[in-house]
């Protein structure tokens, strides 16, 4: 147990923190920084810069196989060509806490990652802000369902704004605010995701704040506003993706998004279902992607209820619009504001 302090140098080798220790970051380092760090239940490891003031000029932070560890305080600005705090498990890992983290001009400003089923668990992501990033702003990930990578995630109070995307990646989304994937049990609740996604010119993506491969994820007093896409497709506010079961989107405002307010998209022939949509606020949305309404319900994603939400569309854009074939959608008690649109709707849908 000590305090380790480390300086102006490049890190050729990883750092090894045991149960207690202390590493204290005293100026920019000029390589990356990868982190060894296995606290324990009594004794965590803590990483912070000797002086919380101070911006750090930093390739990436890397923690790998991380256990009882707290990231707090580091102010990271950096390139596209590397994220700015990176965490791995090709282990067990657990306890992860990272606190009051400033990433300015990643790749991915925060990512989280196993390629283990169960490789991470208990991960605390809480009061960070994400700046102008290339691929996505807060990002976890995983294994396909129905191997979770993740158990009980938790993104709280987080702002990410101005992830633009990589016009060069036609097939694969980037550009979003905050991603949960792989996750079991979770939550997004207090974020707010605004600005991202203009350079995306993939047939996918991105979206404001948005979970794939999830089960029982919860997303919560959140907004998601004038997020954008440059491609054909998505540029929306939220999003329950591919493979989800049992996720919910509550009390949640979806702004001026180029998108749809929600997204609810499966593919025929996946998992996914039990969600629910309810007493989120929704207005002008589907800027661009006018075969989205404020909520999309696309006929392969199960059973969804769809209450108490407030939708204000344009004229020509319906306030609820499902895929012909869609069953097991219960609506309740939604209230539609003036619009000579349609309130409820449905269409064909693309692959479907």
């Amino acid at each position: 147990m000590g305090i380790i302090h480390i300086g102006p140098s490049p890190q050729l080798l990883p750092v090894k923190l045991g149960p207690g220790d202390i590493l204290e970051i005293d100026s920019d380092l000029t390589g990356v920084l990868t982190v060894i760090a296995h606290g324990d239940a009594h004794n965590r490891v803590h990483i912070r810069p000797a002086n919380p003031d101070t911006f750090l000029n930093l390739e990436s932070l890397v923690l790998t196989n991380p256990r009882h560890v707290t990231l707090s305080d580091l102010n990271i600005m950096t390139t596209d060509d590397r994220d700015g705090v990176l965490v791995w498990a090709t282990e067990a890992s657990a306890d992860i806490r990272l606190e009051r983290v400033f990433v300015k001009g990643a790749r991915n400003g925060i990512a989280i990652g196993t390629d283990q089923p169960a490789g991470l668990r208990d991960v605390i992501v809480d009061s960070c802000l994400i700046q102008d990033c290339l691929l996505q702003g807060i990002l976890c990930f995983g294994p396909e369902t129905p191997q979770y990578g993740l158990h009980n995630v938790k993104v709280t109070q987080c702002r990410v704004e101005g992830t633009r995307g990589d016009p060069t990646l036609t097939n694969n989304h980037s550009g979003s605010g905050i991603i949960l994937g792989s996750v079991d049990e979770g939550e997004i609740v207090d974020c707010h995701a605004e600005g991202n996604g203009a350079a995306c010119v993939a047939t996918e993506g991105p979206e404001g704040i948005f979970v794939y491969d999830c089960r029982r994820v919860r997303i919560r007093n959140c907004a998601s506003k004038s997020n954008r896409t440059g491609g054909p497709a998505d540029g929306g506010g939220f999003g329950i993706d591919i493979r989800c079961v049992d996720c919910l989107i509550e009390n949640c405002d979806a702004i001026d998004n180029d998108g749809a307010g929600i997204l609810v998209w499966n593919l025929p022939g996946m998992i996914g279902g039990g969600h629910v949509l309810r007493g989120n606020r929704l207005s002008n949305n589907c800027r661009r992607t006018t075969w989205h309404g404020e909520i999309t319900v696309t006929p392969s994603a199960g059973k969804v209820e769809i209450s108490e939400n407030t939708i204000e569309s344009k004229a020509n854009i319906s306030g609820i619009l499902t895929g012909i074939g869609a069953k097991n959608i219960k609506l309740k008690a939604n209230a539609f504001l003036e619009s000579s649109a349609l309130e409820i709707e449905e269409c064909h849908m693309p692959q479907h």
